[in-house]
């Protein structure tokens, strides 16, 4: 073989696995984050609804929080709500209390109704 093509292909697979590395270290970095309800910003504290405390009831605050992280909306310690309008191309709708819903609206809108029942248990 090739020298260079085998340091090349050393290179190319040392990259992927630290970027795949970096990625997973960053999501177990946010995962950890403490997420309280009064510590998120008030325009984010206004869409609150007690409702949606019943949706994805298969999973868990830190798995919700996760997909909002996959799909951008959540990054950085920062909630980037125009990322919802961008991923309604894609996004699965889904039925929740007699209207369709974004897969990620109803993510969004499940992380601050469990935030908010967990802050006044």
């Amino acid at each position: 073989m090739n020298r260079r093509r085998f340091l090349w292909r050393i290179g190319s697979v040392g990259a992927v696995l630290i970027g795949s590395w970096i990625s997973l270290f960053d999501r177990r970095l946010i995962l950890k984050t403490c997420l309280s309800y009064s510590g998120l910003p008030e325009p984010i504290q206004a869409l609150y609804a007690r409702k949606f405390v019943e949706t994805f009831p298969d999973l868990t605050l830190e798995k919700l929080i996760g997909e909002l992280h996959d799909r951008g909306i959540y990054s950085g310690g920062e909630f980037h709500i125009g990322r919802i309008g961008r991923n309604a191309v894609s996004d699965e709708l889904i039925e929740f209390d007699s209207f369709l819903w974004t897969e990620s609206e109803l993510l969004l809108y499940a992380v601050i109704a469990r935030l908010h029942a967990a802050e006044i248990s």
